[in-house]
């Protein structure tokens, strides 16, 4: 996101961006309310009342920190191995952690071994030993090339998501909110 708003800022500088970071329950609610124009969410939800429009596959990957039991391991986990993990999630409501508990059904009904409101506190939490947690790639591309946090392998399980620009039906789409989407869409 932020990249896509440095090029939207290139196409029309004059425009005054600002990005509030939500979780995916939050951004619709604030579209429904008419707090913004635009959101990107990543829960598997389908809204009836918004328009939506695929603009990525985002690969979620199990990451921990390099002192983990985990850590440099060339067998991959399970789902049943990687559910009875210590996790840090995200908070209720966020696309990752809904995903997580789809991709996991059954085998991980217990609470998070801690509950993080940001993806930045959790890759902080998990680089200092709190535990595992299930991140987008490309959120921890930096922290692996340093190693700060470490990548496990997985098998048996589809840690994919679909990463969706939402808009109200019932309201057309700013003419600065299409030139972010077709930013978005293009990247």
């Amino acid at each position: 996101m932020p990249r896509w708003l440095v090029v939207l800022r290139r196409r029309l500088p004059e425009l005054t961006v600002a990005l509030r970071a939500e979780n995916s329950h939050d951004v619709v609610e604030l579209l429904r309310a008419g707090e913004v124009d635009l959101g990107f969410v990543e829960d598997p939800s389908v809204h009836a009342d918004l328009s939506e429009l695929v603009v990525a596959d985002d690969e979620l990957v199990v990451v921990t920190g390099p002192a983990h039991p985990w850590a440099g391991t060339d067998i991959p986990l399970t789902g049943r191995e990687l559910a009875a993990g210590r996790l840090v999630l995200r908070e209720r409501g966020s696309g990752t952690r809904e995903t997580l508990h789809r991709v996991l059904g059954e085998l991980h009904d217990g609470d998070p071994h801690l509950e993080l409101s940001s993806t930045t506190a959790i890759k902080e939490a998990v680089g200092a030993g709190a535990g595992a947690a299930v991140l987008s790639a490309l959120a921890v591309e930096r922290e692996l090339r340093t190693g700060e946090l470490v990548l496990v392998p997985v098998t048996g399980i589809e840690l994919t998501r679909t990463l969706r620009a939402v808009w109200r039906r019932d309201t057309p789409l700013s003419s600065q909110g299409q030139v972010l989407l077709r930013i978005a869409t293009q990247s």
